[in-house]
Formats: structure tokens, C-alpha cells, sequence
């Protein structure tokens, strides 16, 4: 997945909103995603 992203140029946006550093794995984009998720939804 973040293979993909960053082939087709739009890892830039999605970094911008879980704050990604550097090229991290499937497992930790998916799990930053979702507590980015967990986090808004807790607050809303």
C-alpha cells in the first residue's frame, strides 16, 4: 500500500493528515490511520 502512494504521488497528502515520517510499514500506516480515526471520533 504505501508502495503505491508513493508511486502515484499522493503519500504527501496522506502524511499530512497521520503525520508520517519516513517510509513506514503497511501495519503502521494502517494503525496511524486508525488512531488518527479513533482520536477525532473520540473528540467530535
Amino acid at each position: 500500500m504505501t508502495e503505491k502512494m508513493l508511486q502515484n504521488g499522493c503519500f504527501a497528502s496522506v502524511s499530512s493528515l497521520v503525520a508520517v515520517t519516513g517510509k513506514p510499514t503497511n501495519s503502521e500506516f494502517i494503525a496511524m490511520v486508525a488512531d488518527k480515526l479513533r482520536l477525532k471520533n473520540k473528540v467530535s
